[in-house]
């Protein structure tokens, strides 16, 4: 099965990137996969074609894409407050979905404040999270949040409040 194979080793290659943006060498490869450099060099030509992978510069690759881990989902959720009615109708939602879903779920509560936000984005990265649901209220804040998701490579649904760079989940105030 030479064609399984090949395939094979090219998923190894691309494990061996930790996420977009990650430059490797193609001895960096070799030496993590334990696959021979020249086979390293054939399927990063391949995958380059096909747009997986990047040559970046002249000895250096990076991966356009991100290879979902095995194992189980950490969401990361962080709740405008629990003292509303409908935030609390949201978060029980959220809840319902990931125990359903099979994934786990990491709740913040950012307690209706632009600081606690602040700080639970920071916690959320800690935690690891795969990706992030943010229902914050203060747009202020925002560019702050989304910079610290970036950093840490971690993709984010905003509710309520546009944040950059995330996809937006809420109420489209210029066609309401």
């Amino acid at each position: 099965m030479p064609d399984v194979n090949s395939v094979l080793r090219a998923c190894e290659i691309l494990k061996a990137f930790e996420g977009e943006g990650h430059l490797l060498r193609v001895r960096d490869i070799a030496a993590s996969t334990g696959i021979h450099k020249a086979t390293v060099s054939r399927l990063l030509a391949t995958l380059v074609a096909a747009g997986f992978v990047e040559h970046a510069s002249q000895h250096r690759y990076s991966s356009v894409i991100r290879v979902a881990r095995r194992g189980r989902v950490k969401i990361g959720y962080a709740s405008q407050t629990e003292d509303s009615s409908f935030a609390h109708e949201v978060t029980a939602s959220i809840r319902r979905a990931a125990i359903t879903a099979g994934v786990e779920l990491v709740f913040m509560d950012n307690h209706f404040s632009a600081k606690t936000a602040l700080k639970n984005a920071a916690r959320l990265v800690q935690e690891g999270v795969d990706i992030v649901i943010e229902f914050q209220t203060f747009d202020s804040v925002a560019p702050m949040i989304s910079t610290t998701f970036q950093k840490a490579n971690i993709p984010m649904i905003a509710i309520g409040i546009p944040h950059p760079g995330a996809t937006y989940f809420g109420a489209n105030n210029y066609d309401a």
